[in-house]
């Protein structure tokens, strides 16, 4: 299995980040964070969301000269674990456009360890740029393979 951290962890590592951000950025990054409770001590991979956070500062937010609100919310349905990271982008202002390595890798990470059961969807439109994932709250075990 591979190692995991809290939830409540990976949101404490991600404010540390945003704090040097918000030296960077003063009044112009609004950092809206919430967390359900209930999953609070939910495991997840370390740094699946530090790659998304940084996306939003520095291909979203940062292109903005009045800045913008960076909201990251974790909450559950059912067995399900569901985190969107939302930033504002300029449309008019792909200067700055990345590879989607970011992305790509989070995709990669939730499909080696959810397999089809782990979605990250991708949606921008006008002003808005939302990153959606959705895993099972646990991480599966690896099936032991009985020797010969």
């Amino acid at each position: 299995m591979c190692d995991t951290i809290a939830l409540e962890q990976e949101f404490s590592l991600i404010a540390q980040f945003l704090e040097i951000e918000k030296v960077r950025f003063g009044n112009r990054l609004v950092i809206q964070a919430a967390m359900d409770e209930s999953v609070r001590g939910c495991r997840i991979a370390p740094l699946l969301l530090q790659p998304l956070v940084e996306n939003a500062v520095g291909h979203g937010i940062a292109g903005l000269v009045d800045g913008g609100t960076l909201r990251i919310q974790a909450d559950r349905a059912g067995n399900m674990l569901h985190i969107t990271v939302e930033n504002p982008v300029d449309p008019g202002n792909r200067t700055k456009a990345g590879t989607g390595m970011g992305l790509d890798n989070v995709r990669l990470r939730l499909r080696g360890l959810y397999g089809t059961e782990g979605r990250m969807d991708v949606t921008e439109g006008g002003h808005r740029f939302i990153v959606a994932l959705s895993f099972p709250l646990e991480v599966p075990q690896p099936v032991p393979v009985a020797s010969p």
